[in-house]
């Protein structure tokens, strides 16, 4: 089924136009659906797990439970729907964020053993994983590392409507989220994507912001940046209108950043080392790289081809004049027989 879709829109940065893409196969339920996070993958697919909504767009939790994984490929424009396995619960509120390696892990949020089930927290220590290049599901158990902790060696408390980002050493940072619309504790925490391990750093609750629900996070160089979102204030929440940041190298919020290029040196504070303007490896350099090439390899082109044809004349006239001044040439020896036979008159 083709469908123009209500549910998708599609934004040109360089026109600034919005519009309505039509889709093979799209899946009408996304009209109403909340509750979700998409990533999408250096190819452009999109997948998008689970979520909740009812018929009239207004969202509860004992609303419509979707068990699906849905990929919607933006360069063909195409849409597919991919059942759960009965092993897999669905999930709403939850982070998704992709490795590099193709690999989606699903953190948190609100599940449901069966359809009919009221909903609960799903476990910080059941880490759900979704293969995008074998399109198949694994379960991950994490465990907590103690020594890592706060003081008070408490556990990484389930949560909702959090986030979670991916730092460079490739590990993710959760931040936020909200236990039956009460803070959880701590607010941020570390995954290691290799060990599997939850930690605390036990720095990061100095100067920290307060804590946040359904609000943004984006990693920028070594900074994740929190924006938005509501602040849980008891079981109440108000809108959250500012900015902050984690440093995710010193494990520290910072009230500011440096504006670091792409590959430039930095130490722990973020800091470009890159005394004296030194050139760095980034998109910039590289392309400013390339067309010096191409300027002095027209440059070299055209300086080849002077001299060619410099030489070509140069030649030329240096054969006309051997023509006229080297005996033995056709000319010169018509020359010598006519002085010989005057010669012989004479």
């Amino acid at each position: 089924m083709t469908s123009t879709s209500t549910a998708v829109y599609k934004f040109d940065p360089r026109s600034l136009q919005w519009t309505i893409p039509i889709i093979s196969g799209f899946n009408n339920s996304f009209i109403n659906r909340s509750d979700i996070s998409a990533v999408i993958d250096s190819k452009g697919t999109t997948y998008i797990f689970c979520g909740t909504g009812s018929a009239t767009g207004i969202n509860t939790l004992d609303g419509n439970w979707f068990y699906d994984m849905n990929i919607f490929d933006t360069t063909l424009m195409t849409w597919s729907t991919l059942p759960l396995p009965t092993d897999v619960l669905t999930r709403i509120d939850y982070t998704a964020t992709l490795l590099p390696m193709g690999l989606i892990i699903y953190i948190g949020g609100h599940t449901k053993l069966t359809p009919s089930s009221t909903f609960t927290f799903s476990s910080f220590n059941d880490i759900l994983i979704f293969d995008t290049k074998s399109l198949s599901w694994s379960n991950k158990a994490a465990m907590h590392k103690f020594s890592c902790m706060t003081a008070s060696g408490i556990t990484i408390q389930p949560r909702a409507a959090h986030s979670a980002v991916l730092i460079k050493d490739g590990n993710i940072v959760i931040f936020g989220g909200s236990n039956n619309n009460a803070q959880v504790y701590p607010d941020l925490a570390v995954l290691n994507t290799n060990a599997w391990i939850w930690s605390v750093p036990n720095n990061s609750t100095v100067n920290a912001p307060p804590s946040l629900v359904f609000h943004t996070a984006n990693l920028y160089n070594i900074y994740m940046l929190i924006a938005f979102g509501r602040q849980i204030i008891g079981e109440a929440s108000v809108y959250n209108n500012k900015i902050y940041i984690f440093n995710t190298e010193t494990n520290s919020w910072v009230s500011s950043f440096n504006k670091v290029s792409q590959g430039a040196p930095t130490d722990k504070n973020g800091t470009s080392t890159n005394q004296g303007n030194l050139p760095t490896n980034n998109g910039n350099s590289s392309t400013y790289k390339i067309i010096l090439y191409v300027v002095i390899s027209i440059c070299c082109i055209g300086f080849l081809s002077g001299l060619v044809v410099f030489y070509k004349k140069y030649y030329k006239k240096r054969t006309e004049l051997e023509k006229i001044l080297i005996p033995g040439d056709s000319h010169n020896s018509d020359l010598h027989d006519k002085e010989r036979h005057s010669n012989i008159v004479k």
